[in-house]
């Protein structure tokens, strides 16, 4: 082999091999896989955290909404069993055929604190969405109202109603039952 072809060689060998990298071309590659790095293990851990946090609360609402729509279900049945209803109506037709401003009274023994899950859960309730907040707010108000105004001692029970009332306590029943059954009838989005 000549000097010539030797040259050709060494200068072929050279074309192949790549050149040196600088050193700034390296530096900044291996700052860049560090902060892609961090940051794909940064958004792994949001989002793994932000999913199980979100499956925490979906849970917690599933047994808030559980343990109300039951008490609504257990207030309902109780008020069916012991005829509200039906003793308002009647007590209404009964003062209807009655003198206009004439009164009746009546009464039903119900607790103090029947709505101890609702207590319970009321600092949680906007959890679930704002229309079934509404309702569930809605329903014990009026259960509430209705106690209050039949309890023994309470206006009712006591100096007895009119006409107008009645019909005000008959038409408060009818929204305790339908927006109760809403309410037990409610399943939550997914």
């Amino acid at each position: 082999m000549q000097v010539q072809d030797v040259v050709m060689l060494i200068n072929s060998i050279n074309e192949l091999t790549p050149a040196p990298t600088p050193h700034w071309v390296t530096s900044i590659t291996t700052i860049s896989a560090a902060v892609l790095g961090a940051a794909a293990g940064g958004m792994g851990v949001f989002f793994s955290t932000h999913r199980i946090e979100k499956s925490k609360v979906d849970r917690e609402r599933a047994s808030i909404l559980a343990a109300l729509q039951a008490e609504v279900s257990a207030l309902m049945r109780v008020a069916k069993h012991r005829n509200y209803a039906k003793a308002i109506s009647e007590s209404l037709n009964a003062l209807e055929k009655l003198e206009p401003g004439s009164k009746v009274r009546i009464q039903a023994n119900i607790r103090e604190n029947f709505s101890p899950v609702y207590r319970a859960h009321i600092s949680k309730v906007g959890l679930l969405d704002a229309k079934l907040t509404g309702e569930i707010v809605t329903f014990y108000q009026l259960a509430e109202t209705l106690a209050a105004d039949i309890r023994p001692g309470c206006l009712l029970a006591v100096d007895g109603g009119t006409v107008q009332m009645f019909k005000e306590l008959e038409t408060a029943m009818k929204d305790f039952f339908e927006i109760g059954e809403k309410i037990v009838a409610t399943k939550l989005a997914r």
